[in-house]
């Protein structure tokens, strides 16, 4: 849930990061819930979908491939 005890900084490097792939690698994830829900929402949506990838990656301890960007998004929903 939401609470006022959180990492400042991991949350603004999570809204940059999304800030920056909702007009990249992630367009096809993001416009779709930006039409739907709003810039806003979406980003915020594209933020926890990084953060989901990146807890998924830190605990299998692998390497972040590009290519594989559609595939894991879809397999985190």
């Amino acid at each position: 849930g939401l609470t006022v005890h959180y990492n400042r900084t991991l949350k603004m490097i999570f809204k940059r990061a999304a800030l920056h792939c909702a007009h990249g690698a992630w367009s096809l994830y993001y416009a779709p819930l930006a039409q739907r829900l709003g810039d806003e929402i979406a980003l915020v949506a594209v933020a926890r979908k990084i953060a989901a990838l990146a807890l998924h990656l830190t605990k299998k301890g692998t390497l972040y491939d590009a290519k594989l960007t559609p595939k894991v998004v879809e397999a985190l929903e």
